[in-house]
């Protein structure tokens, strides 16, 4: 019984730990993670605003993360495949999120593969 126990124990510690404390909201297709520096009302209104410009809503799974370090956030985009392509977009995106949702703070735009490894920094404008 004892082993069960921490069995159970080991498994559960192994999943908290492997999600490396990253917060996750689903609007549509889109799944959005936050650190543990975005506030839920943050993360709920930068998930609102991909929305309502029609970002995540199609078919194809969107996955994005936001985390902030001192004043500056930043949004990574996963890319299907790790092919960096539009960047002028990517930006954009950054930028209306700036402009639209987070009062102008300054975004930082990171394109990056499944893990969130960078694969392209394209900072911000």
């Amino acid at each position: 019984m004892r082993r069960t126990y921490f069995i159970s124990f080991l498994i559960i510690l192994f999943i908290s730990c492997s999600s490396g404390g990253d917060k996750k909201l689903t609007f549509g297709s889109l799944d959005l993670y936050y650190t543990s520096d975005i506030t839920t009302y943050e993360a709920e209104d930068v998930g609102d605003y991909f929305s309502g410009i029609g970002f995540g809503i199609g078919d194809t799974k969107e996955v994005v993360k936001l985390s902030k370090s001192n004043d500056r956030y930043m949004v990574q985009f996963v890319m299907p495949d790790g092919q960096v392509k539009l960047e002028n977009i990517w930006k954009r995106y950054g930028q209306g999120i700036s402009q639209n949702v987070l009062k102008g703070a300054p975004v930082d735009v990171d394109l990056c593969d499944e893990n969130f490894n960078s694969l392209k920094f394209l900072g911000s404008d």
